[in-house]
This record gives structure tokens, sequence and C-alpha cells, in this order.
């Protein structure tokens, strides 16, 4: 994670949380902080309304090939404005490490993902997300490549 630029070290900090590795279901790992008891216990949480599945397949419907597209620490993709990173920081065995980017650890990051998805693919006709999952449908095959490709791209 240090390399790709998803965190970098840090001297210090008042909000470090600690690590905690949650096993995922393909047998590997996912490396974050638990922020329970530190940044999460004193946030005051907007709400985004997450994706209800009933519209996710009013979108889509009339489709006649549908695809869900996994984005890959989407989370990550989302950098965190300098004046935050001092509250995201984690205790590792080795050091400390600030998040250059938006952590699954924090109780409002997908709040935060699926409002940036919403506003991303909201002039996309056919495609919608909950959180990282991307679906998108056709009329036809055609324009469902078309779709998808808008979206990979």
């Amino acid at each position: 994670m240090e390399l790709s630029g998803c965190i970098e070290r840090a001297k210090h900090s008042e909000w470090a949380s600690p690590l905690v590795a949650v096993p995922k279901s393909d047998g590997k790992f996912r490396i974050t902080g638990d922020s329970k008891n530190t940044v999460n216990s004193q946030l005051c949480i907007a709400q985004y309304p997450l994706a209800i599945p009933d519209e996710l397949f009013a979108i889509i419907s009339g489709g006649e090939t549908f695809s869900k597209l996994d984005g890959f620490d989407a989370y990550h993709q989302i950098e965190v404005e300098k004046s935050c990173k001092k509250y995201l920081v984690i205790n590792t065995h080795r050091r400390l490490y600030r998040y250059s980017v938006l952590p699954k650890s924090i109780a409002y990051s997908p709040a935060i993902f699926q409002e940036f998805m919403d506003s991303l693919l909201k002039n996309i006709p056919m495609a919608g997300s909950y959180i990282d999952d991307g679906l998108c449908s056709g009329k036809s095959g055609q324009e469902h490549i078309k779709t998808v490709r808008i979206l990979v791209h």
C-alpha cells in the first residue's frame, strides 16, 4: 500500500487506529484500521442514501445483457484532503502510516463513495452502482458493450 501511494509514513499521531486484517471471501485479507474507538466515535456522519436494489433493477430493466463490475480497491481511487489525513492514521507493528486515500474503516466512507459513483454515472443510461459494484445493461448487445466501455474508461 505504501508503494502504491495509498499510505505514507507518519512520525506521530493523536488519532492512530489499531491495524486490523479483515478476511475476505477469496481467502485474502483486507488491511485497514479499526477506527471504531478513534475517528468514528467523533464523527457526525452526514447521510447519503445507498442505492436500493429495486431502484437499481429499475435502472437496468429492459436490458438484454447485464454486467456487474467490481471496483478493485475502489475507495482508494478517492484522494483525501490534506487537512483530513491527520485523522486517518493506522498503527502497525513497525510504524505509523497515514492514509492518502479514502479508507474503508471510516464510517462515512460508503456514503462518500456512493455519492461519488452516483455523480459519475448520472448521465450514463442503464448504469448504476451499489457502493463499489457497478451495474449496467443495454437494450441490445451492442448498446451494452458501449455502456461497459464507457464505465471502464
